[in-house]
């Protein structure tokens, strides 16, 4: 403990701008709060649940009222708030799919999901998005996980009936080894912080960074 909180001040003390004493407590004790006692950002700032919950409203709001870049950043402020609640991740997949901007939806989406497997939102919100790319594999793909996964369950039937049909006129999947790699590489990338997937991801696939949406 004493290890981490040396390290704390050492990093405050190479601050190339030096922080007030009173901005240096707050920022150090938040720090401490959130490495050392493993809790989140908006915890170690002591932000309450309540403020939380209101700002998520102020996001939302935004988004019914199509201002989805202003609703974006809200979406995003609140996932570095609080890393682990699955609707601010859906804000921000949502934006980039209200957008058109669909392979920027897709990441978020995923992520929402590896955090709240019993929601099957989000691949809902994936399988539009592939068939809007044109990706006929990756959705069937996630149309058959979707299936093996939620479409016995009685709230998701007109779902589950309606991908159903749609899996017909979409090809094979991939395959079982496949989908072992693609396990192998959510694994690699599970903890990393959300800006590094998406500059990862954009580093991957050039052609697509800053790509207009399509009509």
């Amino acid at each position: 403990m004493s290890e981490i909180k040396d390290r704390i001040k050492e990093e405050l003390d190479n601050l190339e701008k030096p922080l007030k004493p009173k901005e240096r407590k707050m920022v150090e004790e938040a720090l401490i709060q959130a490495l050392e006692y493993g809790k989140a950002p908006y915890e170690a700032m002591g932000i309450s649940k309540d403020l939380l919950e209101s700002l998520y409203g102020q996001a939302y709001r935004l988004f019914d009222a199509s201002k989805y870049d202003e609703a974006l950043l809200w979406f995003k402020f609140l996932h570095h708030l609080d890393e682990k609640d699955p609707r601010f991740l859906i804000g921000i997949g949502g934006c980039f799919h209200m957008q058109k901007i669909f392979h920027k939806a897709l990441l978020p989406y995923a992520l929402a999901y590896n955090l709240d497997r019993d929601a099957a939102v989000p691949l809902c919100y994936m399988i539009d998005c592939y068939l809007n790319l044109g990706d006929k594999k990756d959705a069937a793909t996630t149309i058959d996980y979707f299936q093996m996964t939620f479409g016995k369950n009685p709230l998701y039937h007109n779902a589950s009936e309606k991908y159903r049909l749609m899996r017909k006129n979409l090809g094979p999947g991939f395959s079982y080894e496949a989908l072992q790699e693609e396990l192998k590489e959510a694994e690699r990338i599970r903890d990393m912080p959300f800006k590094d997937l998406l500059k990862e991801f954009e580093q991957k696939y050039p052609d697509l960074k800053g790509k207009p949406p399509e009509d």
